[in-house]
This record gives structure tokens, C-alpha cells and sequence, in this order.
């Protein structure tokens, strides 16, 4: 949202968070939205369920104003939709709710050609017997991106621990010779907060208490972290 509104576009985001602080405001989400006052509306598929968000969809003002609706990360539809979130499965009885002239679109990056494919295309609505539009477009773009470079490695030592060998390699070696050789910067994918939370404790343990920027070079990026951070 902070894109949109730095070139000057009006969004909201539509979820249980920030329609109860909304509320505290004497604010309603929902009402500013049927008003015509945002241009990105962006809504968490456990809203698509409830009574307020039907009645957006069903008042003719909003309706007038609804040209596209876009799904990013549109796999998720088929692996949490049955099971970790199944409140993305209410996304395709939504399209058919929707007029036929608002345009309908899917972005993801990972889903593959064929099966899966197809079990999205249906759970999204853009294919089956009650679709009644056009066969969709599908457009496939490269992924490549230059300044990222994926490597695995066989660990050779478990991660129960606080300990991980393994990862020595991320760091530099350290001496007291100044200046201090720059860290490559590297993203690594945990499994768990808590596995996150312990490798960072051993990276920060190896880097010199007097580094430039010291607090900036490790840090984790997970769920829980706030909207500041």
C-alpha cells in the first residue's frame, strides 16, 4: 500500500486488524469502500465470508466502481485452501458473484503447467461448468532475477540446537585488522520462527561487537514482526 500511496493512489487494506482500529476511530472500512474512496482495495480471503463485506458486494455503487480483481498468490488457492487457510476457497464462489465485465486475474510465480495448474484455474472460478466468461489468458513471464542466486548445501550437523556449523560460510572470518571485511548479503528460509530466531542468535555472536552498522546486518523477517519494523 505504501507504493500506491507514494505515487499518489488511494489504498486500504481490508482485514480483521485494521478494521477493528479503524472502528476505534469512529471509522467503517467497509463504508469508505462502497463509498468510492480508494482505488486498491486489498482484502484477506476471511473477509470474502462476512455479512459486512457481502453487503459491499452487493451495493450497486461499489459495483459501478469494481473493474478488475486480482488474486496474487494465486497457487496458495490449491495448497492452503484445503487446510491451513480455507478461507481461500471462498474466492471462487466470490467471482461468480461478480459482474461479467469486471476483468479477473491470477498472479503467482510458482504454480506449474498442467494438474496444479488446472485445480487453481477451477477453485478460482476462471474455468468449469459455472463459469460462464471466456476462456482465461494465460501469460507466462520469466522469473529470472539476476541479483538473486539460490544454493543448497547437505547439512552435515542437525538444528536442534544453538550451534549451527554449518553456516560458517555466511560470515566472513573476523580479525582484528581493520577495516572489517563486508558481509555478502544472503537470505536464508527457516522453517520455524523459533529455528529463525536461534540462527540469528549464533550469526550475531560471531560478528564483532564494534561492526559498522552492526544491528542492520543480521535481522530476521518473519510474520510477527510489526508494520514499522
Amino acid at each position: 500500500m505504501s507504493s500506491a500511496r507514494k505515487y499518489g493512489i488511494s489504498a486500504v487494506a481490508i482485514n480483521e486488524d485494521t478494521v477493528c482500529a479503524a472502528e476505534a476511530l469512529g471509522r467503517s472500512l467497509y463504508k469508505e469502500v462502497k463509498d468510492g474512496l480508494y482505488r486498491i482495495v486489498i482484502v484477506v480471503p476471511e473477509q470474502y465470508s462476512s455479512k459486512r463485506f457481502e453487503a459491499v458486494l452487493d451495493d450497486k455503487n461499489f459495483r459501478q466502481l469494481l473493474v478488475r480483481h486480482t488474486v496474487d498468490e494465486a497457487h496458495l488457492v490449491d495448497t492452503w485452501g484445503g487446510s491451513f487457510r480455507k478461507a481461500y476457497l471462498n474466492i471462487g464462489p466470490l467471482h461468480l458473484k461478480l459482474d461479467s465485465s469486471v476483468v479477473l486475474v491470477g498472479i503467482t510465480a510458482t504454480l506449474k503447467p498442467g494438474r496444479s495448474q488446472r485445480l487453481v484455474l477451477e477453485q478460482l472460478g476462471f474455468i468449469g461448468r459455472s463459469n460462464a466468461r471466456t476462456a482465461p489468458f494465460i501469460f507466462r513471464m520469466p522469473v529470472d532475477r539476476p541479483s538473486l542466486k539460490m544454493s543448497s548445501r547437505l547439512l552435515q550437523h542437525g538444528l536442534g540446537g544453538h550451534t549451527f556449523p554449518d553456516l560458517y560460510f555466511l560470515l566472513p572470518i573476523f580479525t582484528k585488522t581493520l577495516p572489517y571485511p563486508e558481509i555478502e548479503r544472503r537470505i536464508i528460509a527457516c522453517g520455524t520462527i523459533g529455528l529463525t530466531n536461534r540462527i540469528i542468535e549464533f550469526l550475531d555472536r560471531r560478528l564483532p561487537l564494534d561492526y559498522p552498522d552492526r544491528l542492520r546486518k543480521i535481522m530476521p523477517y518473519h510474520s510477527l514482526m510489526s508494520a514499522e519494523y
